[in-house]
């Protein structure tokens, strides 16, 4: 699936590794889901819906300081 334009969807991004930068180790096999251009939630993916395939990724998702050393 390509996403024309990211604002203006709703999708999940599933499969991804999710290192979530406060120390936990990271999650394997995660989704992540984007609702206009938002995270709105991060666990497993629901059996419908727009998914973006991330397998063998790995998803930081909330990290915003984009210089941060993991």
């Amino acid at each position: 699936m390509t996403i024309a334009d990211p604002a203006d969807t709703d999708y999940w991004i599933v499969g991804a590794r999710i290192v979530d930068g406060t120390g936990a180790e990271p999650v394997d096999g995660c989704a992540v889901h984007v609702e206009n251009g938002t995270i709105t939630e991060v666990g497993r993916a629901p059996s419908r819906g727009a998914t973006l395939d991330a397998s063998g990724l790995t998803l930081t998702p909330g990290l915003i300081d984009a210089h941060v050393h993991l």
